[in-house]
């Protein structure tokens, strides 16, 4: 049987901005895909930014502060520091580090790029973006990035993946 994938990675863009300064956030991206169609997503990549905005106003100032970001199949996460839960795909955290004696404030980090090879395949119908601040005096506003393509999937082979994910829950 022949499957359809996509040759190209399509991008998906979404902005977090937290509710309330060191709030877990979540936003939900629309995926395109409806729970048991069959359809995966192969992730090449994914980035992030802390805006401009929200960089020079939520600054972090001491050692320990800074964000929590990650993708989940899941907005019930109560905190995004245990990478074990399955729930998350992927994490990326930006802290301040302070360095023997030196106190002066430093800036987060702008953002990151990631890119996986092999690239990550998962089935998720809905898809979160999370972000959450320590230590910040604003809220934080992040942008994200998913590089990915689709790919048609056996029954079997979306089942298992859905099960590696815990898409409930």
């Amino acid at each position: 049987m022949a499957r359809s994938q996509d040759n190209f990675a399509n991008i998906a863009a979404i902005r977090v901005t937290e509710s309330a300064a060191n709030t877990l956030t979540y936003a939900e991206l629309a995926t395109g895909i409806s729970l048991g169609q069959g359809i995966g997503m192969i992730i090449d990549g994914w980035d992030w930014k802390v805006t401009r905005a929200s960089k020079t106003t939520a600054l972090a100032n001491a050692e320990g502060d800074g964000a929590d970001l990650a993708m989940c199949t899941s907005n019930s996460l109560t905190d995004l520091t245990n990478f074990n839960d399955r729930r998350m795909i992927l994490k990326a955290d930006t802290y301040v580090q302070v360095t023997g004696a030196v106190t002066s404030q430093q800036q987060m980090s702008l953002g990151w790029k990631d890119t996986f090879s092999p690239p990550l395949i998962i089935a998720a119908p809905r898809l979160f973006f999370a972000v959450k601040g320590t230590g910040l005096t604003t809220a934080l506003v992040v942008d994200f990035r998913l590089y990915f393509r689709y790919i048609d999937l056996s029954v079997q082979e979306y089942l298992e993946l859905a099960e590696a994910f815990t898409l409930t829950g």
